[in-house]
């Protein structure tokens, strides 16, 4: 966690995550502060670089004073769970929701919910999406995962790899709601100037503003919420490696 608290990254992000609160404060007389947050796809502990990103929503977690924090891999060990329960007190998803995790609108509650979603399977952001997919919820979400550009260029690219993101589109696409997103989002960049590059990698913070889900009407039918997209990932046995 010391090469993490201690790094010019950790410094520039929360410098971003400021600006991004900022933002979302605009039309709030009471200030919105994060009060959980919620982690999948950190991978099991064993890896390096998920020991940095752990680091890394450990500092986040101080940072703001969150005394909620849920996380969820098919990865993570007995001896993971184990570590974050008695170290941190972090409290495990029971099921493998693939990514499907539902915020309070800003008319009940403007408290904001910290997603990360380190190198995450782009289903699992879609589900996530698709999940807060109304104005009021999607204003709630604070989401630092891969950067939406990257995506959009995937999106644009022919190689083999990418052909998955064609006919995103369509609202039977597995990729649907993260295509739609694109419109709703803002997107902070991360300067990656960690000491291990591939750590952060294509990392970036997203959030939805105001002024951006006010573009849509109400009653505008890409609001519409279709049925679940298809299973992101296949449930591991919890104990896994």
């Amino acid at each position: 966690m010391a090469k993490v608290k201690n790094s010019e990254f950790l410094a520039g992000i929360l410098e971003v995550f400021s600006n991004a609160l900022s933002e979302l404060q605009a039309g709030y007389t009471e200030k919105r502060q994060i009060k959980k947050i919620v982690c999948f796809a950190l991978g099991t502990l064993v890896r390096g670089a998920s020991r940095y990103q752990l680091g890394f929503l450990r500092c986040i977690q101080q940072h703001f004073g969150c005394e909620v924090v849920e996380l969820y891999d098919p990865a993570f060990t007995k001896l993971d769970k184990a570590v974050m329960k008695t170290k941190f007190g972090y409290e495990f998803i029971l099921r493998n929701r693939e990514g499907k995790y539902e915020v309070l609108p800003a008319s009940v509650n403007s408290d904001l919910t910290f997603f990360f979603l380190p190198h995450a399977e782009h289903e699992l952001m879609n589900n996530l999406l698709y999940s807060n997919w109304s104005a009021g919820q999607l204003e709630n979400c604070v989401i630092v995962g891969n950067s939406y550009g990257f995506w959009g260029e995937m999106n644009g690219h022919s190689t083999e790899v990418n052909q998955g993101f064609k006919g995103c589109e369509q609202p039977t696409h597995p990729y649907y709601y993260l295509h739609l997103a694109g419109e709703l989002c803002k997107e902070h960049d991360i300067v990656n100037n960690f000491e291990y590059d591939l750590v952060f990698m294509q990392s970036a913070l997203h959030i939805f503003p105001k002024e951006k889900l006010k573009k849509w009407k109400e009653d505008d039918k890409r609001w519409k919420r279709y049925k679940p997209p298809k299973k992101a990932v296949p449930a591991l046995d919890d104990d896994s490696p």
